[in-house]
């Protein structure tokens, strides 16, 4: 075996365990089962803001995503651990949001986060994306668009997932 070889094999022993990801997506909502078990209720990719423009200056409607992550572990990465959100829109990001999350004993531990995230006031349409760091390290990005509807006749704000 050559010394490259062998220095790659023991940078890839080195290198930190993650977990698998089972589910990373948005959602209308979730339902917690007693056991544990996680129901997700209408993925959704695309969020829909039908908000006539001088209503945003005046009311500021926020929307609000649900991101539901489950995380499995094979037993490598008992205890506590940092998850990191961070979104990001068609013109700017968001600060960093951490998360502790916590694997149990077991052959095969399994974690299941929901997490609300304000989006803020949509003045900016088009692709954003929410990227997951699992103790520092880059785990997935989870992708979805804001797209402008139709400006409602109503002051409120209404705002429909596809």
């Amino acid at each position: 075996m050559a010394n490259h070889e062998a220095q790659l094999l023991v940078f890839l022993r080195m290198a930190k365990e993650k977990p698998t990801i089972a589910a990373a997506c948005l959602c209308e909502r979730t339902l917690m089962e007693s056991d544990g078990t996680i129901s997700i209720i209408r993925m959704v990719d695309q969020f829909t803001v039908g908000v006539p423009p001088d209503v945003v200056e005046r009311l500021n409607p926020q929307l609000v995503l649900t991101l539901v992550v489950v995380l499995k572990s094979r037993g490598g990465l008992v205890g506590k651990h940092e998850l990191v959100l961070q979104m990001h829109g068609p013109t700017k990001s968001q600060e960093p949001q951490p998360v502790e999350i916590e694997f149990r004993e077991g052959s095969l531990s399994t974690v299941n986060a929901t997490i609300n995230i304000a989006v803020g006031v949509i003045k900016n349409f088009g692709e954003c994306r929410i990227d997951l760091s699992f103790d520092g390290e880059l785990l997935t990005t989870v992708p979805f668009r804001v797209v402008q509807g139709p400006a409602q006749a109503t002051e409120g704000s209404e705002t429909t997932h596809s």
